[in-house]
């Protein structure tokens, strides 16, 4: 038996975490950058710190992150100050909505992005690549910290390591740029720390590295001031447990001494800067803040968002659900799972039950506890919390208690259902992102008409418009018109042209859309010759907007750049006419 275990600990362990690692690279490889929920402000963050080598001003793109303590973005900018990326530019999605997910992305990508990586899309890879280490770190921490406490059953640890590296939230955000990933594996590594240190003999070194955990969580992420609480928390054990108060308050006192070096400089800057330590103000004043009480309406809607996004919820603005169905079945497995400590607490009336069982339980709670409290709190004001990643400092001690709470029903089968499942949910998700981020494009073979043009429109050499719809001619202010296009690239260009369609009268212009012709799906100089694509856009014609007859228009330009594609002798072509009338 104990050969079995040596191999599930030497064999099962680095299969797991060369899974995670794998899988993790998929993500950050299939999700466009910027696509993962705060990704833009938090890499602006370090581009601030990389070009003017100080904090960000509480504006622009870093504005949503501004706020947030250091620690995170100095690596970055560490990792990456030596790629030159004066050239950084994001471009906003003219066609993103929330209610209408034809184009899923927040940002257009070009074929700046393209393979091989240079300037900021290179330091952005490199910043996720760190990021996935970091996520590599926390799933070695849960195993660790398993292991601590059940020595003998591996399968535990291992388990309870899989629910970590394939839960798929924690797989995206580790594929992704944002301040969670140090956070956590800070955090992670504190907690592991503290179990080992309880169950050994008062170490000065221990207590000193410890210290040093705890003040770079916070400066991490303030959330890191909850292993402060922790910590405490297991010092008064251990005081209470060894009856030696005086040197347990010795050991206490050098951890955290040392964790107010680390800190204290921070909170020095954020009283100066802000007006208080934490920096409380400036959040309230950089982020949505809640305007009514709460409801009961918005606390479920709260409770939903973040049971959801524990799971896995994906796009920049979180808007990319899994079916209804898996989360569904992700609560009952987690109810089951904490259903077996009933059986536990049974097992503990009747005195058959296993101490380590019940330290893991204490553990768990003693974290869990000020974790929910403060992020509770933190959700009374502001909006937006509803965000399971920003439980994920927990979830070291939280895999190893789903874990052991359903082996009490299915046994050493618990650890594989966990792992081995969320493993094969987090890869059909991401097959799922790789389809839902690739645009779609048509068989260049086949013929695709929508029955109004015999002769197709060329813009220059460059692009044509095979053929077109209107879905109404007649409409009144306040009406949207819906326009479909085919489209086939002619010849490769290196420009990003956009697609102005507008309504124009003799004295005015009554609507007008200005986006990619894709749609807000790719753009056109990543088009080849001959590929065909398929877009709908629309126009909303304003409520106040006088009646008559108007011309539909299009043109092509470079973004940014008002210098028309040639069509037929001039920069636009009329191509329909409306008609808008009064409201009857």
């Amino acid at each position: 038996m104990k050969v079995n275990v040596v191999n599930l600990q030497r064999v099962g362990f680095p299969v797991l975490i060369c899974s995670y690692i794998i899988l993790a690279l998929g993500y950050s490889m299939i999700v466009p950058l910027g696509e993962a929920p705060d990704e833009v402000p938090h890499f602006a963050y370090v581009q601030y710190l990389v070009e003017h080598q100080r904090l960000p001003a509480h504006e622009g793109a870093t504005l949503g992150e501004s706020h947030q303590p250091p620690l995170s973005y100095i690596v970055g900018a560490l990792a990456t100050f030596w790629i030159p990326q004066s050239d950084f530019q994001v471009i906003a999605n003219p066609d993103y909505a929330l209610e209408d997910l034809q184009a899923p992305n927040l940002l257009l990508h070009t074929r700046r992005e393209a393979f091989p990586d240079s300037g900021w899309t290179l330091a952005w890879r490199i910043i996720r690549w760190l990021s996935v280490a970091m996520g590599a770190v926390t799933v070695w921490a849960t195993w660790q910290l398993a292991r601590e406490i059940f020595p003998v059953q591996s399968w535990i640890a291992l388990g309870a390591a899989g629910f970590v590296a394939f839960l798929p939230e924690f797989l995206v955000v580790r594929a992704s740029v944002n301040n969670d990933n140090l956070n956590v594996m800070l955090v992670s590594l504190g907690i592991l720390l503290n179990v080992r240190m309880m169950q050994r003999p008062l170490d000065r070194r221990g207590d000193a590295l410890l210290g040093i955990l705890l003040g770079l969580a916070v400066l991490a992420k303030l959330s890191g001031l909850v292993l402060w609480i922790f910590t405490a928390e297991i010092y008064l054990y251990r005081a209470w447990k060894n009856q030696a108060w005086k040197r347990v308050a010795i050991s206490a006192g050098l951890c955290f001494a040392v964790g107010l070096v680390f800190l204290v400089p921070w909170l020095i800057y954020a009283q100066i800067e802000y007006g208080d330590p934490l920096g409380w103000s400036l959040i309230l004043s950089t982020t949505p803040t809640r305007q009514t009480p709460v409801t009961l309406a918005s606390a479920l809607f709260y409770l939903r968002g973040l049971f959801t996004g524990f799971w896995g919820r994906f796009g920049g603005m979180t808007q990319i659900e899994m079916p209804g169905g898996l989360y569904a079945a992700l609560g009952a497995l987690s109810l089951l799972s904490l259903t077996g400590w009933l059986v536990y607490a049974r097992q503990v009336r009747h005195k058959k039950h296993d101490p380590k069982v019940g330290s893991l339980l204490a553990l768990a709670c003693a974290f869990w506890a000020p974790l929910l409290v403060a992020h509770l709190r933190f959700s009374i004001s502001i909006l937006g919390t509803d965000q399971g990643r920003q439980l994920f400092s927990g979830l070291s001690l939280l895999a190893p208690l789903l874990v052991v709470g359903l082996s009490r029903f299915l046994g050493k089968f618990a650890a594989i259902l966990w792992s081995g499942g969320l493993f094969m949910l987090s890869l059909i998700m991401l097959l799922y992102l790789h389809v839902i981020y690739s645009p779609p494009m048509l068989d260049p073979l086949s013929k695709y008409s929508l029955g109004r043009l015999d002769v197709p429109i060329d813009f220059g050499k460059t692009i044509r418009v095979i053929d077109y719809r209107v879905d109404k001619t007649q409409i009144s202010p306040g009406d949207s018109i819906n326009v479909e296009f085919y489209w086939q690239a002619l010849n490769p260009s290196n420009e990003n042209y956009w697609l102005l369609l507008q309504l124009d009268g003799k004295e005015t212009v009554a609507a007008k859309s200005d986006g990619v012709p894709s749609a807000g799906r790719r753009t056109t100089d990543w088009w080849q010759s001959g590929q065909i694509f398929f877009s709908r856009h629309k126009l909303v014609v304003p409520v106040d907007f006088a009646p008559g007859t108007y011309a539909l228009r299009m043109g092509l330009h470079p973004f940014g750049r008002w210098e028309w594609l040639p069509v037929r002798g001039g920069d636009a072509i009329d191509f329909d006419n409306i008609l808008v009338t009064t409201r009857p």
